[in-house]
């Protein structure tokens, strides 16, 4: 599975690419790294898709909870 980060330092922050075995990072600015997010869909819960909204429960309506 590809995991998407962002990493900031004091001089620069980056999009983190991680497959298992691969670490990859580029300099990318706030409005870049969203694009990223949109294209690999990471920016919602999709059906049948796993990402952090799938796997952590984000943004999910949880029976009994309001």
């Amino acid at each position: 599975m590809l995991v998407i980060r962002r990493k900031i330092t004091r001089e620069q922050a980056f999009t983190v690419f991680m497959l298992p075995g691969v670490y990859k990072e580029w300099p990318t600015s706030d409005y870049e790294h969203q694009e990223i997010l949109k294209l690999y869909k990471q920016d919602k819960l999709y059906r049948d898709i796993v990402n952090d909204f799938s796997e952590y429960r984000i943004g999910e309506i949880i029976p009994g909870k309001k």
